[in-house]
């Protein structure tokens, strides 16, 4: 494998060019080999949906595609594409990696993808539309991450791939072998591999003979592979076909063609070329974004023909679910946030990745039966309920901004864990446990003055930090906000709730007093006012107050005294934090 190129800026294309402007036959046609989608009435999909599983079907992705339509103000989402190049052992035989005209070449065909994804035209039918209003652009957009220059004289000749049609979708694909090694290596970034081989033979009369046909005689079609909805690690292939046989005839045939009326391939034909390459990469995208072959207007999946630009809205939508509940999440770039989205329905939510905070509104109530992952920019508001249960959200990349439960909003907790985010309970919010809890790191739930917090009667928290910590500012409330008419058993006081671990629960609404005591681990003390020292209470034993064994202590109040009898030994820290 050769050096691995990373493109930080794709080039903007500026040729003016339209799939009506290249002649019909330098368009590859499309073929039919959509394979293993599962039908939206397969009873063994329904009844895996019905079961509350964490494997995401295509059922569900398809089924919620009018809930992702993207707005046209929404930010980018950026895809990433490895241009993977067969050469033969000897280094040639493709595009090459030093030939800085036919790397513009092929700049120029993503930016095109990139202009059609970003330019549809109104068919002005709307039949087309299904409802919908016209949307001129996708929101998506694909940068090359990587372009490898692979040796491999064997996966160069896809005369070897004895796949019907040659689609990278089957488990004896002929270069799974290499695309595992690509996807094992650490320095290649996960994307969508596009792989460009030449069939030989093919190769030897274009290239090496340079035959002056009126028609190009080999394989001119693509094959990609659709997303996987139950392995989100899963690779994504496209297999591009003799992209550099066609490149040589055009060039070197066409421009000599009375058929094609003697066109320079500079000014002309390189444009044909480009565009119908694009076009057909991006038809093929088209499928590795969970689109099948449609036959509505001129959209670009249609296999049959037309001008191949138009996608109607729900189509753009399922693309967008895909990028959440598909394997294509991890082509995204981590950094990737896309604003607010409003929650204004029922809705039950599976194993997904957002790209967008959530504002659950008044009228709505979210369930999330399975992981959700955030992103790190991220937070979700609450003024409407939100189950999480039997699942995690957890962010991205390090910690996220966390939940805000609003005056009359639910937040119910149902066997979770707590690792990389903070949860506030605003006055009137409510914050519901009705299963088993870990919080770890410095991490928290705050429930504020106002707030309403209940722990149901038999479960469990595990505060798996000394810095793991509910804090129960003074004047919040134990039980349901008794606007929301929900049933409710909870704990009357929490000093019966178990707890385990190094963490603490803070109750600011009472004071502390800490006497007699030894602290060799770290430890978190909160409380309205604290009182530290040998005697600073009459209801428990005198007795001095020593922090020793290297141990850490926080401790939170409105006002902390610390009187006689307190020794913090060498080695040992104590803070202050006026709260």
């Amino acid at each position: 494998m050769k050096k691995v190129i990373i493109l930080g800026i794709l080039c903007v294309f500026t040729g003016v060019l339209s799939s009506q402007d290249i002649p019909p036959e330098l368009i590859p046609p499309f073929i039919d080999c959509e394979t293993n989608i599962p039908l939206i009435d397969d009873p063994q999909m329904i009844q895996q949906q019905d079961l509350g599983t964490c494997v995401n079907l295509y059922g569900i992705f398809n089924s919620l595609g009018n809930k992702f339509i993207p707005s046209q103000t929404q930010p980018i989402i950026y895809i990433r594409l490895n241009l993977i190049f067969l050469q033969r052992d000897d280094s040639t035989g493709n595009f090459q990696e030093n030939n800085s005209y036919e790397q513009a070449l092929i700049n120029d065909v993503i930016s095109y993808v990139n202009t059609i994804y970003a330019n549809w035209v109104d068919p002005n039918d709307a039949s087309c539309l299904n409802g919908y209003s016209f949307l001129p652009n996708t929101r998506i957009q694909f940068v090359i991450g990587n372009k490898l220059f692979v040796n491999d004289s064997y996966g160069w000749d896809n005369r070897n791939d004895l796949q019907t049609f040659k689609c990278p979708g089957s488990s004896n694909w002929y270069l799974n072998y290499l695309d595992d090694q690509i996807v094992n290596n650490s320095s290649v970034s996960r994307g969508i591999n596009v792989y460009f081989t030449e069939d030989s033979q093919i190769y030897d009369k274009y290239v090496v003979q340079q035959s002056q046909d009126t028609t190009f005689t080999g394989d001119s079609y693509s094959c990609s592979q659709y997303p996987d909805y139950t392995n989100y690690y899963r690779t994504s292939k496209v297999h591009m076909l003799n992209k550099f046989s066609i490149y040589n005839w055009q060039r070197y045939a066409i421009p000599n063609l009375s058929k094609f009326n003697y066109p320079e391939w500079e000014s002309i034909v390189r444009y044909w070329y480009i565009g119908g390459t694009a076009v057909n990469l991006a038809h093929e995208l088209g499928h590795s974004l969970g689109l099948g072959h449609s036959y509505i207007c001129n959209t670009l999946m249609n296999p049959s023909g037309g001008s191949h630009n138009f996608l109607p809205p729900l189509e753009i939508g399922k693309i967008h679910a895909a990028l959440t509940f598909s394997n294509l999440r991890s082509f995204i770039p981590i950094d990737t946030y896309v604003g607010i989205k409003q929650i204004n329905t029922n809705e039950t939510w599976y194993n997904m990745r957002l790209y967008n905070s959530l504002d659950i509104s008044s009228i709505a109530s979210l369930t999330s039966n399975c992981d959700v992952i955030m992103p790190y920019q991220s937070n979700i508001q609450i003024s409407g309920s939100l189950t999480i249960n039997n699942s995690n959200i957890q962010s991205i990349q390090n910690i996220w901004n966390g939940i805000i439960v609003k005056s009359g909003g639910l937040l119910v907790l149902n066997n979770t864990n707590i690792s990389d985010y903070n949860i506030k309970v605003e006055s009137g919010g409510t914050i519901h446990i009705t299963g088993n809890i870990n919080i770890s790191g410095n991490h928290n739930i705050t429930v504020e003055s106002g707030g309403y917090y209940c722990f149901e009667s038999g479960v469990s928290v595990e505060l798996s930090d000394y810095n793991s910590i509910i804090k129960l500012e003074e004047d919040a409330i134990n039980g349901v906000n008794p606007f929301l008419s929900i049933q409710s058993n909870c704990i009357s006081t929490l000093t019966v709730l178990p707890v385990t671990g190094f963490g603490s629960i803070v109750d600011y609404g009472q004071d502390v007093y800490i006497q007699n005591e030894t602290i060799s681990t770290n430890r978190y003390v909160g409380g309205k006012n604290i009182y530290v020292g040998n005697h600073v209470t009459s209801s428990q034993t005198t007795g001095d107050v020593i922090i020793n064994n290297d141990a850490n202590v926080i401790f939170d109040g409105k006002d902390v005294t610390f009187d006689d009898g307190f020794e913090c030994v060498n080695g040992s820290t104590y803070e202050v934090v006026n709260h």
